[in-house]
C-alpha cells in the first residue's frame, strides 16, 4: 500500500506488520498506541475509527473483517484475533455465525454495565444472550426482562417507571426511526432514569416509508451525512452517544445497529 495518511490506513499497515511477524493476536491498546503515535490523534478521536462503525472504521473495512475479529477478555480488554480455518468454517455455518455475531454484540453492550456492586438492568431481547452477557459482566445484576415491544411501551409509560433507577436500559426497538419509535424513545430521554441506554434497531442510512412524519424527518435532515443515526441522537438529547456498532442475527438477516448512550453530565 502507499504511505498511510489516515488512522484506518495506519491501522492496516500495523496489522500487516503483525502478520509479517507471525503474530495472530494483538491488543486494542497497542493498535491505539501505534496509530496515535503515527497520526498524533488522541484516543478519544481514534475511538470512532478503531472501535466504532461507519466509513473509515475497522468494522467497515474488508481488510479487517475478512481476516480479523475482536474478542473481549474477562478483564474487559479487547484483543484482535486472526481468523483461522476453524473460525472461518464457523462463520460459514448460518446458525453458528448468528450465535457468534450476536454473542459478541451482547457482550459489547453489557460491557457498559458496572462490573461490581448491585446493578439494575431493564432489558428486552429475543434470546438469552443478553442475560448471559449481563451475568458474566456482573454476577449480582438485578434483571428485569421485558418480552416484547408492547411491554416496553407499557413499562416506560408506567407511573412507577419514573421513580425507578436503572444502571442500564437495553432494548430492541421496532424497525427504524418513525413516529412509533419516537413516542417511547422520547419518554426514555425525558425521564432520564437510566445511566446507560442501549438501543438496537435496523441499520439504515436513510429514512424508510412515507407519510407526514417520515417526510418531515427527510426534510429536517436533508443533505446531512448519516441522517438516520443523527435523528436517533437528537431524540436522545439528554444523553451522549458513546458507541455504535452493527451485527447480524443470521447470515441472511438484515444488519442491526446498536447505539449506546450515557446520561449527559
Amino acid at each position: 500500500m502507499n504511505t498511510p495518511t489516515t488512522a484506518n490506513e495506519w491501522a492496516q499497515f500495523y496489522f500487516q506488520e503483525v502478520l509479517a511477524k507471525g503474530q495472530d493476536r494483538v491488543t486494542n491498546v497497542s493498535v491505539h498506541d501505534y496509530v496515535g503515535n503515527k497520526t498524533g490523534q488522541s484516543n478519544e478521536v481514534l475511538n470512532g475509527t478503531l472501535d466504532g462503525v461507519g466509513p473509515g472504521s475497522l468494522n467497515a473495512s474488508p481488510w479487517y473483517t475478512d481476516f480479523w475479529y475482536p474478542k473481549k477478555l474477562d478483564s474487559g480488554r479487547i484483543i484482535h484475533c486472526r481468523k483461522t480455518a476453524e473460525t472461518l468454517e464457523v462463520e460459514n455455518t448460518e446458525d453458528s455465525e448468528a450465535t457468534f455475531d450476536q454473542k459478541l454484540a451482547y457482550e459489547k453492550i453489557m460491557g457498559f454495565l458496572p462490573a461490581e456492586g448491585s446493578t439494575r438492568l431493564l432489558t428486552m431481547s429475543a434470546n438469552s444472550f443478553g442475560s448471559e452477557a449481563a451475568i458474566a459482566q456482573n454476577a449480582g445484576v438485578q434483571l428485569e426482562d421485558l418480552s416484547s415491544v408492547a411491554s416496553l411501551q407499557a413499562r416506560v409509560n408506567d407511573a412507577g417507571f419514573q421513580d425507578s433507577h436503572y444502571d442500564m436500559l437495553n432494548v430492541e426497538v421496532p424497525g427504524f426511526a418513525c413516529q412509533k419509535m419516537f413516542n417511547y424513545v422520547s419518554v426514555i430521554n425525558r425521564k432520564q432514569n437510566a445511566d446507560v441506554v442501549a438501543l438496537t434497531m435496523q441499520c439504515l442510512d436513510a429514512f424508510r416509508t412515507t407519510g407526514p412524519f417520515q417526510d418531515a424527518l427527510r426534510a429536517k435532515y436533508a443533505g446531512q451525512p448519516d441522517p438516520h443515526a443523527r435523528c436517533i441522537a437528537d431524540w436522545m438529547e439528554n444523553y451522549e452517544m458513546v458507541e455504535r456498532f452493527t451485527f447480524r442475527k443470521s447470515s441472511k438477516s438484515r444488519r442491526m445497529e446498536v447505539f449506546i448512550f450515557k446520561k449527559a453530565s
